[in-house]
């Protein structure tokens, strides 16, 4: 549990530098950056407790069910108690803008294509497992869009308005800490890391971000997450 926690804290260092230098007054901002990070700290926390703690595990279970819906209920709950926090930026609802669907499903649509090549190109060969397609079909997607949703609403309101041409500070910090969450393993007090898994979920974590800010909705995201986690999986099941 502690190397889970420390890596998390290594991504956040690494990532906040994106948003940071970018804030409007970095004094009076100091309580929604702290209850930003607090948040994703118990959000990492709540996602591995029970791959620790056997008794938190659903029983015949292989994947990380009750891990997913725990950090599901947290970040629910979190939303629902700081929602004045939301008031400025909210982008945990379910109707997206009017006219950015067609944007968001272009876009959506190449790097769904994309991935499946990728996966079709380069992956290894996974046993069928009807479990671990349907947990990859629901919630990855689920919980870590309603995390980025959240971490965009709170890092937003706070970052100065400007043109940025290569995407928003808080967009890049979510990206970071997303790739790193996904690259970034510290076991036996040695850190090692994925380039390749970095540099995949990074670009995936862009799009994923932008779409959600280009919609103001968290769901065309999430759906083209669980989209990518389900094909992808099941092509490396068909791969013989």
């Amino acid at each position: 549990m502690i190397y889970s926690l420390v890596t998390s804290l290594l991504a956040l260092l690494i990532g906040l530098p994106f948003a940071m230098l970018y804030v409007r007054d970095l004094r009076n901002q100091v309580i929604q950056t702290v209850v930003a990070i607090s948040y994703h700290l118990v959000y990492v926390i709540l996602i591995y407790i029970p791959i620790y703690e056997s008794t938190f595990s659903i029983p015949g279970t292989t994947m990380n069910w009750s891990g997913k819906l725990l950090a599901i209920i947290f970040s629910v709950s979190f939303y629902s108690y700081f929602k004045d926090l939301f008031e400025i930026k909210n982008f945990l609802r379910l109707m997206p803008q009017a006219g950015s669907l067609r944007k968001v499903c272009l876009v959506g649509g190449i790097t769904l294509m994309g991935m499946c090549l990728l996966t079709f190109a380069f992956s290894g060969i996974k046993i069928f497992n009807p479990e671990r397609l349907a947990y990859q079909a629901i919630m990855p997607g689920l919980d870590e869009e309603i995390w980025r949703g959240i971490l965009l609403g709170l890092l937003l309101p706070f970052i100065k308005d400007r043109n940025f041409k290569l995407g928003h500070p808080a967009l890049w910090f979510t990206t970071v800490v997303f790739a790193l969450g996904h690259s970034l393993f510290l076991e036996d007090f040695q850190v090692s890391f994925a380039a390749d898994a970095f540099i995949l979920t990074g670009l995936l974590g862009f799009v994923l971000g932008w779409v959600t800010l280009k919609s103001k909705s968290i769901l065309p995201a999430l759906i083209l997450h669980n989209l990518i986690n389900a094909l992808t999986n099941f092509i490396e099941m068909l791969i013989l």
